[in-house]
């Protein structure tokens, strides 16, 4: 069994290790960005060389991302959807750069469009996703929500 915590990276994503390690964690769970913004910087290749070395003399792991809070898969609106993809894109892209396997979403919330047509968009959007090769080398993992 592992102990871990969603960890803070302000100040840098690599600080989340030292923040893991003072609270007693064996893995953490991150935002590789502002989780309540679309857009973000990308990832410089210092950031991700300061991260990568931080894990590596961390001991912690798995590491888990937790996506943005704004993406819906499941969404009826063709604007929101296509939105949402692009930005799970992201997260996975990021995912990978930094060496982490697992990737947490909410899948969204069909916003009244019903039950099984926001499963088929969200099995839509990921076989999109994963048929362009984003996420090849990271697990989606599925949080569901009450009445979503």
């Amino acid at each position: 069994m592992k102990f871990g915590a969603h960890t803070f990276i302000a100040g840098g994503l690599y600080k989340a290790f030292a923040r893991g390690k003072e609270t007693g964690c064996d893995t953490i769970q991150i935002f590789t960005k502002s989780q309540q913004q679309w857009d973000t910087k990308p990832l410089s290749e210092n950031d991700i060389k300061q991260f990568r070395q931080a894990h590596g003399h961390s001991g912690l792991g798995p590491l888990l991302v937790h996506a943005s809070y704004l993406i819906n898969l499941a969404s009826p609106k063709d604007d929101l959807w296509e939105r949402s993809i692009a930005a799970f894109s992201d997260e996975l892209k990021r995912c990978s750069l930094l060496g982490i396997p697992y990737l947490v979403v909410h899948p969204g919330a069909h916003t009244g469009a019903g039950e099984a047509y926001g499963l088929q968009r969200i099995a839509d959007a990921l076989q999109r996703l994963f048929a362009s090769g984003a996420g090849d080398q990271v697990m989606v993992l599925l949080e569901t929500t009450l009445n979503s």
